[in-house]
């Protein structure tokens, strides 16, 4: 009976040894856990073609090296927060997650913090969306640059439950892969550092259901005269914006406009020089 018992305990601390913590994060499908958070990138997993991720849980943040991730198939997020409240993720070098559905689908408070210098690429080919965002608030911020492109590029709840805050970075935002809004559903908030570019494919409004708000310089370059509505963006005139591409940035002195620059021979001469003015 005392043998029984003494395996008994052995076996179930052995148990308890063994449980590793899980922080409720696939990245490529592979759940992040106490065991593998210093490498997620098993060389079982095609999905990750190159470069790894760190996740560090004290500071609630999982860093991308250079990581290229590709998968097909319905499910098949890039990266996927499904309950880690308030995760950073930071992107190192150049990045790419290309997926079949949603890229990168972020149920959660989410911070995406491109690194100087990095390049960032996320598209999904299927019926899905780049950045797919639930009802929390979410962060855009950094130096680097990030290109999303999918049915649509950021895909939110609602422009009263998702919040995305673009707090620097330079951001393509674009609905060409599979037509649609490029920007659907959320609140956008604008702060100095801010530069954002959206493309549509002209069968659809670059945005749907969007609701900015400007707290720098911002404001909207290109088209030029266009100016901002919570039910759109529109052009002087009145006529809603399809096919152009909408330019949002504080970083300017002048728009390159007649009202600023009359001579239209300097003005061209200006656009070569800084094409999204």
């Amino acid at each position: 009976m005392k043998k029984f018992i003494l395996l008994l305990m052995f076996g179930v601390c052995g148990m308890m040894a063994q449980a590793a913590t899980k922080y409720e994060i696939n990245v490529a499908g592979v759940e992040v856990t106490s065991d593998n958070c210093s490498n997620i990138a098993p060389a079982s997993n095609n999905d990750i073609e190159s470069g790894y991720a760190v996740y560090n849980p004290s500071t609630n943040t999982l860093t991308c090296y250079s990581i290229k991730i590709r998968r097909t198939g319905n499910g098949s997020y890039g990266i996927h927060n499904r309950k880690c409240d308030y995760l950073k993720i930071v992107f190192r070098g150049s990045c790419r997650v290309a997926t079949a559905d949603h890229a990168m689908n972020l149920a959660r408070s989410t911070t995406i913090a491109l690194d100087g210098g990095s390049s960032v690429d996320v598209f999904t080919g299927g019926d899905a969306h780049a950045l797919n965002l639930g009802s929390y608030a979410y962060y855009i911020s950094g130096s680097g640059y990030l290109t999303i492109d999918g049915k649509n590029a950021i895909h939110g709840n609602g422009s009263g439950s998702t919040t995305v805050y673009f707090q620097g970075g330079e951001v393509t935002a674009k609905s060409k892969i599979k037509a649609n809004h490029a920007l659907e559903s959320f609140k956008a908030v604008f702060y100095e550092g801010a530069d954002l570019t959206i493309e549509s494919n002209g069968s659809y409004t670059s945005v749907n259901n969007v609701a900015m708000t400007f707290n720098g310089r911002e404001t909207v370059l290109s088209p030029a005269g266009a100016y901002y509505s919570n039910s759109g963006v529109y052009t002087e005139g009145g006529s809603q914006i399809t096919s152009n591409d909408i330019y949002i940035s504080d970083n300017y002195v002048a728009k390159l406009t007649s009202e600023y620059f009359p001579n239209l021979n300097f003005r061209l001469k200006l656009r070569q020089l800084f094409p999204k003015g």
